[in-house]
């Protein structure tokens, strides 16, 4: 044990501060080290003298006058307004807390809860069938692009300039028709893009 630790714990071993097992050890070295036991002494001799001049209590009258006085500001003091006291001030509030970490989570589960509660609010209550699109195809008959899942086969017919086209949209559809036909061509465009 080095004596700079010993002379730093002295005086909470003179104030009988100083854990049993630091006390043990201090005491073990004081008993090899002179030097440190020359401290100790004279630290013990200090405490005697301080607890030998004990401070002296004050007098009733200043007591007394102590109390008036005291009871006197309490009662011309401002006090602050209904409204003041229950102001909420979010600033200070913050600075007192110092942004601890678990503010941070609370700020982190709030945030999380309603962005949570918002998606339900928006999509919580649609109904699958409002999700697919409402019109298939256009005016003249041809699908609508968006509502073709895919192609399951393209067959011409054999000695014409004919095609047949299955394609899927919620259900298995069948179009025939000539290739200069618009709607046979924006099938087998879709088609030739998607290569069923």
């Amino acid at each position: 044990m080095k004596c700079e630790w010993v002379r730093e714990n002295i005086v909470l071993h003179v104030y009988g501060e100083l854990a049993d097992d630091a006390r043990h050890e201090l005491e073990q070295h004081i008993a090899r080290c002179a030097d440190c036991a020359l401290e100790l002494k004279a630290e013990q001799n200090f405490h005697a003298l301080l607890s030998q001049d004990r401070a002296e209590e004050p007098t009733p009258n200043l007591l007394a006058s102590s109390r008036m006085r005291l009871q006197e500001a309490l009662e011309t003091a401002e006090q602050g307004s209904f409204w003041s006291r229950l102001a909420f001030d979010p600033a200070n509030w913050l600075r007192q807390i110092s942004f601890s970490p678990a503010l941070a989570s609370a700020i982190l589960i709030l945030g999380f809860a309603g962005g949570v509660g918002t998606t339900y609010k928006l999509y919580g209550s649609r109904n699958p069938q409002s999700l697919t699109p409402v019109a298939t195809t256009t005016s003249n008959g041809t699908p609508v692009e968006a509502s073709i899942s895919g192609i399951d086969s393209v067959t011409p017919v054999p000695g014409t300039d004919q095609v047949t086209i299955k394609y899927n949209t919620v259900n298995t559809q069948e179009a025939q028709g000539s290739l200069n036909d618009q709607k046979i061509q924006q099938l087998l465009l879709f088609a030739a893009r998607n290569k069923w």
